[in-house]
């Protein structure tokens, strides 16, 4: 906004057709999206049913607030190939996104996915994968993801025995 971007809105036939989306985002020149994932899986199912091309002046698609599917993204990557996407993850403790997996234009996806990674911490977060006792967990293994820093909330509204679970000192 501070170099001459402007927000646009969806309205409300955009907010419940995949294809007024679009219009709207090559009626306005988007060029920068974000769209919440389950919106974001339709269109990519109705964009690849139409055979229809991502609107000429998006650069960049920032999606999240669910699991993406590997076979979507997929064919995103074959419906956008110059568009840059990014899967954006933070749960409810988080202030807003505190991981994402980057996907730059032009870039190649291994042919078998079986999970979209969430990506990497964003500079006001931190991300510990730990093992059921607290101990970290080597690379590979499996176990809770941890976020610190500044992208933490401060605790739940209200609910101090919820918050003191959720909320662990680092």
């Amino acid at each position: 906004l501070l170099a001459g971007g402007a927000v646009i809105a969806r309205d409300g036939a955009s907010k419940g057709s995949v294809r007024a989306c679009l219009d709207l985002i090559g009626r306005h020149g988007v060029s920068v999206a974000n769209l919440p994932a389950s919106f974001w899986h339709v269109l990519v199912e109705d964009m690849a049913a139409q055979s229809s091309a991502a609107p000429a002046s998006l650069r960049l698609l920032v999606t999240g607030s669910e699991r993406i599917r590997p076979g979507a993204l997929h064919r995103w990557r074959a419906l956008a190939p110059d568009v840059d996407w990014i899967n954006g993850y933070g749960p409810t403790e988080t202030t807003i996104t505190a991981t994402a997996f980057v996907l730059p234009a032009g870039s190649d996806l291994p042919a078998q996915m079986d999970e979209v990674p969430i990506g990497r911490p964003l500079a006001h977060a931190c991300a510990i994968l730990r093992a059921p006792d607290g101990s970290l967990t080597p690379r590979g293994g499996r176990g809770m993801l941890w976020i610190g820093g500044s992208a933490v909330a401060g605790g739940y509204l209200n609910e101090p025995d919820r918050s003191a679970e959720a909320f662990v000192a680092n």
